[in-house]
């Protein structure tokens, strides 16, 4: 998660408490108490494994390759099954990770702009 900044960690962390906090509060049943930060943790588990799809590097891949070796189990907490679970926050949690990493993926920087390689200050003509 920090490998890729404080600030983006930041932003990740209060993106996905955001969307695990109003998703809980939307579809939760009226007299349930939800207490935890689980839904983070799904939204952390979300945005590594979508950002390997995203950026597509070798280290994104290895990272979401062990988390998703690690925590594979822990997917069955996403569906309704366990009843003292909060399955809505897990949900929610990962859609909120996923949307993170669309939301805060990395910018490739632009290629410079092709050159003559006779003259080096005159830029070539586009291709058509």
């Amino acid at each position: 998660m920090l490998a890729g900044g404080t600030v983006r960690a930041l932003k990740v962390t209060a993106l996905v408490a955001l969307f695990s906090g109003v998703g809980v509060w939307l579809i939760s049943p009226r007299n349930s108490i939800t207490v935890g930060a689980s839904g983070v943790i799904f939204g952390y588990l979300g945005y590594l494994l979508m950002r390997s799809v995203i950026e597509r590097t070798w280290w994104s891949f290895a990272v979401a390759a062990l988390v998703g070796l690690l925590y594979w189990s822990v997917f069955a907490n996403v569906v309704p099954g366990a009843e003292l679970v909060s399955w809505q926050g897990h949900l929610f949690g990962l859609v909120g990770g996923v949307v993170a990493a669309l939301l805060f993926r990395s910018r490739q920087p632009k290629p410079p702009p092709l050159t003559d390689p006779t003259t080096s200050t005159l830029p070539l003509p586009p291709v058509v």
